[in-house]
């Protein structure tokens, strides 16, 4: 749970980077309501249940990089050199694990 605690808040940030507009009142006001909405137990389970269907149909490796990334808090060179990849490799597959997960927290909560 400590890993989906975590990426509720992040899931919060992205949502705001990309739907709080210019103004900064208008990002505090988003901020605020994700922060109401992922506060209801049901969004929380939708967004859990959500979370965890997307990470199991990830390949072996990537749901390995997005663990050790968000629970485990390595850096992603550490990752690159346990997985013997390059740094761009791990960095590309956390970005596109994030869009996928951002996409369907801004469905849920929109």
């Amino acid at each position: 749970m400590q890993l989906l605690a975590g990426f509720f808040v992040y899931i919060g940030m992205i949502r705001n980077a990309r739907f709080g507009g210019d103004c900064g009142k208008n990002l505090e006001d988003n901020s605020m309501i994700v922060a109401r909405k992922l506060m209801q137990p049901e969004v929380r389970e939708r967004m859990t249940s959500s979370i965890l269907e997307t990470l199991s149909h990830l390949p072996e490796n990537q749901k390995k990089i997005f663990i050790w990334k968000h629970y485990c808090g390595w850096s992603v060179q550490k990752i690159a050199d346990i997985l013997k990849c390059s740094i761009t490799e791990v960095e590309n597959t956390l970005r596109a694990i994030h869009l996928v997960l951002s996409q369907k927290a801004g469905a849920l909560l929109s």
